[in-house]
């Protein structure tokens, strides 16, 4: 072939189209290793999905696309693209354990921070005539009283919280690494 006087060999652009195509997929790999979010995980699998139909489609003979086919064996794409998948399973996997983190924390600090709210209430609703019945001593000072029926009400919630954390931590045995 030539192109203007500058000769362009068929084989060349073969080999640079395999190049290239090997060099995305390198690209795609290392984009993938660091994403800076879901998203971008996400995108990147895009990416792949989009190269990957673009190579499948590099030429409409048949001899030419199983050239190109071995040559990717041969430059071992198909790895790259296992480990591109496998790397984007793992982001997506580690972002949804985040997230269930998130949540859980979430899912414990709400409760304990309505609870702590209620402890006034209780510590005036239930242990002020509770300690009154059983004639039990409390500080003179009405204030002082306050204060000591809220730190009666904050062990007498806080103390079974407490056993059954460490209770549940105790039955949860973690993973073990090898």
């Amino acid at each position: 072939m030539s192109n203007n006087g500058h000769l362009v060999y068929f084989n060349q652009s073969r080999c640079e189209l395999l190049e290239y195509g090997h060099a995305l997929h390198k690209r795609l790999f290392q984009l993938i290793a660091n994403p800076q979010s879901i998203e971008a995980a996400l995108k990147t699998k895009e990416y792949l999905v989009k190269l990957e139909t673009a190579m499948s489609e590099v030429s409409g003979y048949g001899e030419i696309n199983t050239w190109f086919t071995q040559g990717w064996n041969d430059l071992r794409v198909n790895r790259l693209r296992a480990a591109i998948s496998d790397m984007i399973a793992i982001k997506q996997t580690e972002a949804s354990t985040q997230e269930g983190r998130k949540l859980t924390y979430l899912q414990i600090i709400i409760p304990i921070v309505f609870g702590v709210a209620a402890i006034p209430g209780f510590a005036l609703d239930f242990v002020k005539p509770f300690w009154a019945f059983f004639n039990l001593w409390k500080p003179a000072d009405s204030n002082l009283e306050k204060i000591w029926y809220f730190i009666i009400a904050v062990v007498i919630i806080g103390v079974p919280i407490l056993l059954l954390i460490y209770w549940i931590n105790k039955k949860s045995k973690p993973l073990k690494r090898e």
